[in-house]
């Protein structure tokens, strides 16, 4: 886009078919291809665009490393998450609260794989400045931020690496997650919630 507001909707440049699904954080967008490629642009202050930089793109670039194979992504305030089809999954941006799940604090430009996920991944969620990670044995494993609770570990201390959501032992089939609160369906068609409540959320 050019770097101006618009009212009206526009066709995203070099975009032009086979988008599959989008995700956005603060101020950067992303787009799954059907080749199972992801491009994205906006801010990238964090390496949130993975291109092994920090520069703002204005227009769709692809993110280093994602060659084929993405699934899903998703985007917290300033990173990227991308699930891959062997069940694992790629994290680049913003780090500071540890919500790439790398055991660390510390910013990545370019995608890397969280380790603790080796496979079995299917699908992925993020919140302001925690990440959600849906197993596909019905467990949920969260990281990041915890100030509210939102990674239901029954504390408000903060992980470095994905960790079980208590209480799901089996049976989650979809996580979504707001600002400091995580939310799964389960298999019996119920929603379960942790974190902020402060406007009943």
């Amino acid at each position: 886009f050019p770097s101006h507001d618009s009212s009206t909707v526009v066709s995203v440049l070099g975009i032009s078919s086979q988008a599959v699904a989008i995700a956005c954080g603060a101020y950067h967008t992303t787009i799954l291809m059907n080749d199972g490629t992801v491009r994205a642009c906006g801010a990238n202050s964090t390496g949130q665009l993975g291109q092994n930089d920090v520069s703002t793109r204005s227009t769709v670039v692809s993110i280093i490393g994602i060659s084929s194979q993405a699934i899903a992504v998703a985007c917290g305030q300033y990173n990227t998450v991308i699930l891959m089809n062997d069940g694992t999954v790629r994290v680049c941006g913003l780090n500071t609260n540890s919500q790439l799940g790398l055991n660390d604090a510390v910013n990545r430009s370019t995608v890397v794989t969280v380790v603790s996920i080796s496979s079995q991944a299917v699908a992925v969620a993020c919140g302001y400045r925690h990440t959600a990670i849906l197993m596909n044995d019905g467990t949920v494993r969260v990281t990041g931020l915890n100030t509210s609770g939102q990674l239901g570990q029954n504390n408000t201390t903060s992980k470095s690496t994905p960790v079980p959501i208590l209480g799901i032992s089996s049976q989650a089939i979809a996580v979504a997650c707001g600002t400091y609160y995580t939310t799964i369906i389960l298999n019996d068609g119920t929603v379960r919630g942790c974190g902020q409540n402060t406007n009943g959320q």
